[in-house]
């Protein structure tokens, strides 16, 4: 199937990403079909099939419309004749949903969630699936969008210049897929090799749970008036910044402990620095170290730590947000359970994890070694939640030879 030759793309999800994909990729002539769970979205989504979505570009001033091809909450209605589903739901969700479309997604279909870390295809979750069906991995979209009326219109608030880490098993079907995707939403992607080589690369398996560890570890416990909430990203100290860079370590080392074993390249993963300031080389003032490539970054300006209300309208860290139970679940223990098997030291992460895990109501990581056997492993991405625990059955999910 060509670029533009009318495929079909089914959504799984119907919020602001899918109102966004939805309305883009049907304005250049593919079917869109949208699944959700709640009869509520599918009424509310009818304008959306009769008269289209705008996408409305804020900055560009452009207007783009797409006539939705149906919504349901059967996966019978919506999925068999996808070429190409996109999960575009909270991580959280992505294990069952992935285990009740399988069934009805058809011989040759591409399925890819965004976001979720999926490192590779245990056959725990994927076995269900046509023996060529492909899986790709997008890590995060690419826009701000916000709906502007339900079913109606979108509004993209801003968008990256910067190349999407998008990756596939098995790693052919790659070219093929970013260039349809590449056609359809206008956007561009950075294809690397494997599902674990992205996963790996994710910046924000990294910095986003050592940023809020770091900022926090030594917080005395007084809540912030509104002026003195700690930025995100700047104002990094240096042990913050040691932190991340040891993590980096710790995640490259990793990678290459599989590189030396199977041959498999990675090329995605490198240190954290070198991906920053290749990433923002020009909205980087001072790219001397990690820290100020952190905190000089006019990318980064205004970011703020996450942060609750108290009752006096003071401000705490708030550790229910998705820099902590996406990356932390979904991310950081993921690698850290891969690591284990590999027999690849990681302490910063594991430190990193202790700390957030008390944070969070959790326990990943147990006792004075910090191994990952705690009560709630069996809610994360890890490979150990799959029950894989041998090098050999890892690297066979990780080349793509589980199912």
């Amino acid at each position: 199937m060509g670029d533009n030759e009318g495929g079909c793309l089914c959504i799984l999800g119907a919020g602001n990403g899918a109102h966004c994909i939805g309305g883009l990729a049907a304005s250049k002539g593919w079917k869109v079909n949208i699944f959700t769970v709640f009869e509520k979205e599918v009424d509310n989504l009818q304008p959306a099939i009769s008269k289209g979505i705008d996408v409305i570009y804020e900055v560009e001033d452009k207007v783009v419309k797409g006539k939705l091809n149906k919504a349901s909450t059967k996966y019978d209605e919506v999925i068999p004749e996808a070429d190409l589903i996109l999960v575009c739901l909270p991580t959280f969700t992505h294990e069952k949903l992935l285990k009740e479309m399988a069934p009805h997604v058809k011989d040759g279909a591409v399925v890819m969630t965004v976001e979720g870390s999926w490192w590779g295809r245990p056959k725990e979750v994927f076995g269900g699936f046509k023996s060529n069906v492909a899986f790709g991995l997008w890590e995060t979209l690419p826009w701000a969008v916000r709906i502007k009326e339900y079913g109606s219109s979108v509004t993209v608030l801003g968008s990256t210049r910067f190349a999407q880490m998008i990756a596939f098993d098995p790693p052919a079907v790659g070219p093929r897929v970013v260039s349809q995707l590449e056609f359809l939403i206008d956007i561009k992607f950075e294809l690397t090799d494997s599902l674990v080589s992205a996963v790996l690369s994710c910046p924000c398996h990294n910095s986003h749970p050592c940023i809020t560890y770091g900022k926090v570890v030594h917080w005395n416990g007084e809540p912030w008036s509104d002026a003195d909430i700690p930025p995100f990203y700047h104002s990094m100290s240096q042990e913050l910044a040691d932190t991340i860079e040891g993590v980096s370590a710790e995640y490259n080392a990793v990678a290459n402990k599989i590189r030396e074993e199977t041959g498999m390249k990675l090329s995605s993963v490198v240190p954290l620095y070198d991906f920053l300031t290749r990433k923002y080389a020009d909205q980087v003032s001072d790219a001397s170290t990690l820290r100020t490539v952190f905190s000089t970054n006019i990318g980064y300006h205004g970011v703020m730590l996450p942060v609750t209300k108290t009752d006096d309208g003071r401000n705490v860290p708030n550790f229910n947000q998705r820099y902590v139970t996406g990356d932390v679940p979904y991310g950081m223990v993921p690698i850290i359970g891969i690591a284990e098997i590999l027999e690849v030291p990681v302490p910063t992460a594991r430190r990193v994890v202790a700390f957030l895990q008390e944070k969070m109501g959790k326990e990943y990581v147990v006792g004075e070694s910090q191994l990952l056997t705690g009560k709630d492993v069996g809610e994360t991405r890890s490979p150990q939640r799959y029950g894989i625990y041998t090098k050999d059955r890892l690297y066979s999910v990780l080349q793509g030879k589980d199912n």
